[in-house]
């Protein structure tokens, strides 16, 4: 427990040089910055660290312009005006589109990690961010009050792998108090930008937040809370190596047809907690990227184990059960990808699943699933073994200018004296489910 005296001192040089030493195996690092008091201090301590060790990795400041506010647009050219004064080089982002309707910070942080997580990815960095403990307390509350499990409970971590970007996050300050970060920036001389969303208690987090003192005269203050969410994520981890493994030694993907099936009895003798997780990592593969609500999994269980109907649907997927084997592959009726592939375009990924490459130059074409279109009399048909809803989900290769199938690379077929000669697909995310 920190002396009282510590919770509001500036950060010391021996303690940033100790928060930011996990960075040091990086190359090239990039803060995530908004002016505000917490993200300042990334900025300031970042380039103390910088000057207390030899060979520091390359620091990059990136700040988002989510054009919510009229004063957003001078807010980031102050941030990159006081990166620059520190000697770090600075790039703004900005949100392009209208201003949602409803869900401002949930969309404004969805645009913000989308255009941070792909600039990293685009110039090799990894990326760090200003969370700090009082953060990660009003998060552990927020997924408290929708139920969440062990995951959502765990909060944050320290190190995260954006699996979309490919990008690393880092969370440095996740053990600091907010109010360490404040005096660190006031030590400097420097103040900080108020978002007056901060104040607005019709956000929940600013609700979570005026909460946080009434727990602590109860006896429950934002380090006893993070300190549960470091034991919650420890339980993850190990829930999550256990699933891996699973995964590793019994699911078999057909990465031609883009479709994987997992024997019943070993699935079936797991607890529910992993096969909820098993589920999750193959709707994940199978079907559409987004991140399901873990009600949505417990029903998925529930079927699997008490319901007599044959398949469900769920995440863009579908499951079937076969004899001894539970099938999973997209599903057709949910499957509208329709992607360009232009002259000068080598390759697309196609559905989030296939890599679609095509030697360039060729002519305008357009990738369509196979249940889509009118298929030639010399298509071959459906192998044996492969369920008919996977076969339908495959990528055809057609032309843009009237949608004719010219080839499917995963069947072989091509059609006579037709462009491109050759292509290839490769079904990419069972390599991040198996690997």
């Amino acid at each position: 427990m920190p002396a009282a005296a510590d919770l509001s001192a500036p950060l010391r040089n021996e303690e940033i040089a100790r928060l930011f030493a996990p960075l040091r195996r990086f190359s090239h690092v990039a803060l995530a910055v908004s002016g505000g008091a917490d993200s300042t201090a990334l900025m300031l301590t970042a380039a103390r660290w910088r000057d207390l060790i030899p060979d520091p990795p390359r620091i990059t400041v990136l700040t988002v312009d989510h054009a919510l506010r009229p004063e957003s647009r001078e807010e980031v050219r102050l941030v990159c005006e006081r990166a620059q004064a520190l000697g770090l080089a600075c790039h703004i982002l900005r949100r392009e589109g209208p201003r949602p309707r409803s869900g401002v910070q949930q969309a404004a942080r969805e645009a913000r990690y989308a255009l941070l997580g792909d600039w990293c990815a685009g110039h090799g960095a990894a990326l760090i961010t200003a969370h700090h403990l009082e953060d990660q307390a009003e998060t552990f509350l927020m997924r408290l009050a929708r139920g969440s499990g062990v995951d959502g409970l765990a909060a944050m971590s320290t190190e995260t792998f954006l699996k979309e970007s490919k990008v690393t996050l880092l969370r440095p300050f996740l053990d600091i108090p907010r109010a360490r970060l404040g005096a660190t920036v006031r030590a400097a001389g420097m103040d900080w930008i108020e978002d007056p969303s901060n104040a607005d208690a019709t956000y929940e987090r600013v609700r979570m937040r005026r909460l946080l003192p009434r727990l602590a005269e109860a006896g429950i203050a934002p380090r006893d809370i993070a300190t549960s969410c470091r034991r919650l994520h420890r339980a993850s981890e190990a829930l999550e190596q256990w699933s891996a493994s699973f995964l590793s030694e019994h699911l078999v993907c057909h990465v031609t047809h883009g479709w994987g099936e997992v024997p019943l009895q070993p699935l079936l003798q797991l607890p529910q907690e992993v096969r909820l997780r098993i589920f999750a990592s193959l709707l994940h593969t199978f079907g559409h990227p987004r991140r399901l609500r873990l009600a949505a999994m417990e029903r998925l269980d529930d079927w699997l184990l008490h319901d007599t109907t044959r398949a469900h649907v769920l995440g863009g997927a579908r499951l079937v059960r076969r004899r001894r084997v539970l099938v999973i592959g997209r599903e057709p009726g949910r499957l509208h990808a329709q992607t360009p592939l232009e002259p000068d375009q080598e390759e697309v990924l196609w559905d989030g699943r296939f890599l679609v490459r095509v030697p360039v130059p060729h002519p305008p074409l357009v990738i369509l699933p196979l249940g889509s279109i009118t298929l030639p009399e010399d298509f071959p048909d459906r192998p044996s073994g492969v369920p008919a809803f996977a076969w339908r989900t495959l990528p055809v290769i057609c032309s843009a200018k009237d949608r004719r199938p010219l080839a499917c690379p995963a069947t072989d077929w091509r059609a006579a004296r037709s462009e491109p000669a050759e292509a290839v697909t490769v079904f990419r995310k069972c390599n991040d489910i198996s690997g």
